[in-house]
C-alpha cells in the first residue's frame, strides 16, 4: 500500500495484485476493475485515511479497486472546497485509470459520517460545474451508485431529532458542521445551511445514480432522522434508494456487522 500525491490531494490505493502504479514495465497490464472511492469520516477536520483500511480491503477481495482520498479539512479551507477536493480526486482517478487499472466507467462513491455526506453531495451533484475546480476538465466526476454510512444529509435540520446533549447544546458557529461554513451559526444563515444539505439538491427533472443508505438507530451524533429525510426526498421525487436502519448501532459503534457488509456487497454488484 503506497501514497501517491498530486496537488493537494492524496489518494491511498487498493488493488487485490499489490500496490497500484508501481509495477514493471515488462508485466501485462491488469484488468480494469470497478473503483470504490471512500471518503474517512472526521466531521469534516482532518482526516485519517488509513482508518478504515481493513474494512475497505474486504472489497479488494472481491474484485474492486478501492481509493480512500483526501479532502481539505474545515479548519484550512471552508465550503465547498472539501466537495470540490472530492470531486477532482474522482477525475484525477479517471484521468488515470490506465495506470491504476481501473474501469472509469465504474466509479461508485461511499463515506461514513461527514464522508457519508460528501458522498451524499457527489451523487446529488452530478452535471452541476460549480464546484469543479478545473482540474482535470476531459473527465467528469459522475459516479455509477453512492453508499452512504450514517452521514448527514439535511443539515439545517439536524438539530430537530433527538441527538446527544453534548452534539445538541454546542453552539451551532463551534458545531463541525458550522466550521464547516466558516464558525457560522446555521439558523442565522440559513441560505449557507441549505447549500451544504445534499438533500437540497434532489429535484424530479434531474437523473442521479442509486443511492444505499445505511444509519444505526441509536446514532446520537447523526440522528437516523437524517437519512430517513435524504431517502424520503429522493424517493419523494421517483429516484432509487434504498435504506436500512442498523438496530442497536450508533456513531459507527456496532455497526459494521457483516450484514452490513453484505449489503453494501449486494448493491455494488447490482449497480456496479
Amino acid at each position: 500500500l503506497l501514497p501517491r500525491m498530486t496537488d493537494r490531494l492524496s489518494f491511498h490505493l487498493m488493488e487485490r495484485n499489490g500496490p497500484l502504479g508501481f509495477r514493471p514495465e515488462s508485466f501485462e497490464p491488469n484488468p480494469m476493475f470497478p473503483l470504490i472511492v471512500f471518503i474517512q469520516g472526521s466531521a469534516w477536520m482532518k482526516q485519517n485515511c488509513y482508518t478504515n483500511l481493513p474494512r475497505l480491503a474486504r472489497f479488494t477481495r472481491l474484485g474492486y479497486a478501492v481509493a480512500s482520498v483526501e479532502y481539505r479539512e474545515s479548519l484550512a479551507a471552508i465550503w465547498p472546497a472539501q466537495l470540490e477536493d472530492v470531486k477532482t480526486a474522482i477525475r484525477y482517478l479517471k484521468a488515470n485509470a490506465d495506470i491504476y487499472g481501473i474501469d472509469k466507467n465504474r466509479v461508485a462513491v461511499m463515506g461514513n459520517s461527514s464522508g457519508g455526506h460528501l458522498s451524499l453531495m457527489v451523487s446529488s451533484t452530478i452535471g452541476m460545474t460549480e464546484f469543479d475546480d478545473g482540474l482535470y476538465p476531459e473527465e467528469d466526476s459522475s459516479v455509477s451508485c453512492c453508499v452512504d454510512l450514517y452521514g448527514p444529509a439535511d443539515l439545517e435540520h439536524i438539530n430537530d431529532a433527538p441527538r446527544s446533549p453534548e452534539f445538541l447544546n454546542t453552539p451551532s458557529d463551534k458545531s463541525p458542521e458550522g466550521l464547516l461554513i466558516g464558525g457560522k451559526d446555521l439558523a442565522k444563515n440559513p441560505e449557507l445551511a441549505k447549500a451544504i444539505g445534499p438533500v437540497n439538491y434532489i429535484t424530479k427533472d434531474r437523473e442521479y445514480p442509486p443511492f444505499l443508505l445505511l444509519h444505526g438507530d441509536e446514532d446520537g451524533m447523526v440522528p437516523f432522522d437524517q437519512s430517513a429525510r435524504m431517502y424520503e426526498k429522493l424517493k419523494e421525487c421517483g429516484k432509487h434508494a434504498e435504506l436500512y436502519k442498523v438496530l442497536g448501532a450508533g456513531h459507527g459503534t456496532f455497526f459494521y456487522s457483516e450484514e452490513v457488509f453484505q449489503k453494501i456487497v449486494q448493491f455494488l454488484k447490482a449497480y456496479l
